[in-house]
């Protein structure tokens, strides 16, 4: 596919380009295949980054609002609420195309690859997939993987796992994803909840 062409009703600027399937890989339908290849751009309304860049949440206008109690330290989220709202209304067929690009390491059904499976993931409580190596901060993690957390976690997991155990030190084995930009993160959570 051809930059800067319409796909399916979705802005030229966040088609993805899709692979055959590769021997042994799971695609997006459940069946064996390969995940994205091409650009992956981490916005789709501008101002996100492009490769080798360092993508940047826009600042809100509105008032913080408490999304989440917190269970342990750090792990209480502060977003506004039109950000809420966007989380909330995701488009679950375009969110399906960002999440090829995790197909690398996850799988969508509830078995794990390197990274846990991730049907149920939202509302499933973090680090707890059995059969998984996870880091000490995931592992005892005390949060559940709701809209907000799994935002964060998708833009920058290195900061997030830092912010949601409240540990400075804490690692993770998941790279930074910089799926950034709120319409694409509704997106994708949007089809998360799909599976």
């Amino acid at each position: 596919m051809q930059a800067g062409v319409q796909q399916e009703g979705i802005p030229a600027e966040t088609s993805r380009e899709v692979s055959e399937p590769a021997s042994g890989e799971q695609r997006l339908d459940g069946t064996s295949g390969s995940a994205v290849t091409g650009e992956h751009s981490a916005t789709s309304t501008g101002g996100g980054a492009t490769a080798g860049e360092t993508p940047s949440v826009p600042a809100s206008s509105g008032p913080a609002t408490k999304v989440s109690s917190a269970e342990k330290a750090g792990s209480e989220t502060l977003a506004p609420p039109e950000t809420i709202a966007l989380l909330l209304a995701g488009d679950a067929h375009r969110g399906k195309r960002l999440a090829a690009k995790c197909l690398a390491c996850h799988r969508l059904d509830d078995r794990r690859k390197v990274g846990p499976g991730l049907k149920g993931v939202v509302g499933r409580r973090a680090g707890k997939m059995p059969d998984m190596k996870y880091s000490k901060a995931l592992a005892e993690a005390q949060w559940i993987w709701d809209e907000p957390k799994l935002a964060e976690w998708v833009c920058n997991s290195k900061q997030a796992i830092r912010k949601l155990s409240g540990d400075d030190s804490a690692t993770t084995k998941m790279p930074a994803q910089r799926i950034c930009d709120p319409r694409d993160q509704s997106d994708l959570i949007a089809f998360l909840k799909s599976i």
